[in-house]
């Protein structure tokens, strides 16, 4: 990620307080198992900037980037990896959701220090010009012999209930095995791209080419 994004996220984006907390008397979500983190954007001009200037990395894997013409990337990027058309109104842009997922992607890899496995724009495909499926975003951390799959969601809109009302009504598939296992799946097709090669994670998938009746969410 270049040091001047990293920088404005570092700078934007603050972690206002965890959940829950007992100074302000007020609980965690009853959905999470772990603490709640609320988060704060500075500035809504910096938040956009953030956004604009990390499509390139969301949608793409570093090492594949041509920093000395990165013009010429963001518009590759906007026009094979994403969906975005141009003369769309804003609402009809801000429904097809890479607002929220760019944003999501940031905060994970600064904020919390997960680190891409695939890209996202690799999950998309130009002629169903529709969003990519599955989860927003794939992260991974593979430390102190523990590996941990991050899979994410987002949503960006206008006033907080209707995204929250859409995340709670899909959450029973989100977080079923099933769901998992497909995009674990995905995840395969897509390792040769990745650039975050886990031992632990490859000699899990290396055992389901090996014998496909495996139950990859366990």
């Amino acid at each position: 990620m270049r040091d001047s994004l990293l920088a404005l996220i570092n700078k934007t984006i603050l972690v206002k307080y965890k959940l829950p907390n007992d100074a302000l008397g007020i609980s965690k979500t009853s959905i999470s198992s772990l603490d709640d983190y609320c988060l704060y954007g500075k500035k809504s001009i910096d938040l956009a900037t953030i956004i604009y200037n990390g499509i390139i990395e969301y949608c793409e894997n570093e090492y594949k980037i041509d920093y000395k013409n990165i013009d010429k990337e963001q518009l590759k990027a906007i026009q094979i990896k994403m969906n975005y058309i141009e003369d769309q109104t804003v609402s009809q842009k801000k429904q097809k959701g890479f607002y929220g997922e760019v944003l999501l992607f940031a905060i994970l890899k600064v904020i919390f220090g997960a680190d891409v496995l695939v890209a996202k724009g690799y999950f998309y495909n130009p002629i169903e010009n529709s969003e990519a499926k599955g989860f927003d975003c794939y992260h991974l951390i593979d430390k102190d012999e523990q590996l941990e799959l991050w899979f994410g969601e987002s949503k960006c809109g206008g006033d907080f209930k209707k995204p929250l009302t859409d995340i709670l009504s899909k959450i029973q598939k989100t977080l079923s095995d099933e769901y998992l296992n497909k995009n674990i799946l995905a995840i395969n097709r897509q390792m040769d791209k990745s650039t975050n090669f886990s031992p632990r994670l490859m000699e899990l998938l290396n055992e389901w080419e090996e014998n496909p009746e495996i139950n990859l969410s366990e």
